[in-house]
């Protein structure tokens, strides 16, 4: 396919909006190129430079960026570092589903077997598991890069995507990503990702990943619990009664002395130390801050 010239492009597009994209696709007066292993962009100091301060500064004094107009994102998945400059310059990000080639699609009609198998996962049609990945690390190189209009996007395109991508490995592997990528104090995908886990705690339970993931991460397991009670009930933060033992799957959890609000000291109580430090008295059968 032949690439459109400038002039081209900006004629073609909706003048409602900034062209700025027509510059993305020519290349056109670019001073600067971003490059991530075998892919590059042609962009513009002044439109990377005034989204992402990070950037700006690396473009700026005697960083070899600001003298080679050079900058290497190797340590980035190319697509990723595509939907950032994309983001930059229209607004937005879109993840595209290539349809499947005439091998896959021969080999997926006789594979009945493995259809049999996974006839039981439940999985919705439209199923957008696999955006749930794209989305986190969308929200990590922003995060990064210092782009908060992109996490917000990031954070908004991820949550539109669980209700038809929850029952899903993939949703695992993002729960366990932002736990052990994000600041203790960016609660922003985190605290969708486990509002969500919450409401379908009973479901994910019949997940072997989910429950080995709760064991690895026994705080992660906490905060799904507490999310649970709140979804079914919980007033003022203070949990509903719960069964006697919650935390029977999960690992990371120490016992240590601590008072409950409503039996004193005598009872046994359960702390973990993560995001969030929660109690939980086993007499009582109630969590408490």
């Amino acid at each position: 396919m032949n690439k459109r010239t400038f002039d081209e492009m900006l004629r073609g597009s909706n003048l409602t909006s900034l062209p700025t994209a027509c510059l993305l696709e020519s290349g056109r007066w670019s001073d600067l190129t971003i490059k991530c292993q075998d892919r590059e962009w042609k962009v513009h100091r002044v439109i990377v430079g005034i989204q992402s301060k990070l950037l700006a500064a690396a473009m700026s004094g005697e960083f070899e960026e600001a003298k080679t107009g050079i900058i290497k994102l190797d340590d980035h998945d190319p697509e990723v570092v595509g939907h950032m400059i994309n983001f930059m310059y229209s607004g937005d990000y879109t993840i595209s589903c290539p349809l499947p080639n005439e091998t896959e699609a021969s080999e997926a009609s006789v594979d009945e077997d493995a259809q049999s198998e996974t006839a039981g996962l439940d999985v919705a049609e439209g199923d957008t598991s696999e955006e749930l990945l794209v989305h986190t690390a969308v929200y990590l190189i922003a995060e990064e890069k210092d782009i908060l209009a992109l996490k917000q996007l990031a954070k908004k395109k991820y949550e539109a995507a669980l209700p038809t991508g929850w029952n899903s490995m993939a949703f695992c592997d993002s729960l366990r990503t932002i736990y052990n990528e994000t600041p203790e104090n960016d609660h922003l995908l985190w605290d969708v990702a486990i509002s969500f886990a919450g409401k379908k705690a009973k479901e994910l339970m019949d997940r072997g990943e989910f429950v080995e993931l709760w064991k690895e991460k026994g705080e992660i397991g906490l905060a799904v619990f507490r999310a649970h009670l709140l979804s079914n009930g919980c007033q003022n933060n203070k949990p509903t009664i719960a069964p006697s033992n919650p935390f029977g799957a999960f690992g990371n959890l120490t016992t240590r002395a601590g008072t409950c609000p409503t039996g004193g000291t005598a009872h046994a109580l359960f702390v973990t130390t993560g995001r969030s430090r929660s109690w939980w008295c086993g007499a009582c059968r109630e969590a408490f801050n």
